[in-house]
């Protein structure tokens, strides 16, 4: 996945959601998926 397209992910995921643990959490999943 080209790192562009991952930041705009992460950067939505962490709008989206707001909260800071499961944002954390969300982050680091999509890390992994990648």
């Amino acid at each position: 996945m080209p790192r562009e397209i991952e930041r705009k992910i992460i950067e939505d995921v962490k709008r989206f959601v707001g909260s800071g643990s499961l944002q954390d959490d969300m982050t680091l999943v999509v890390l992994k998926v990648t």
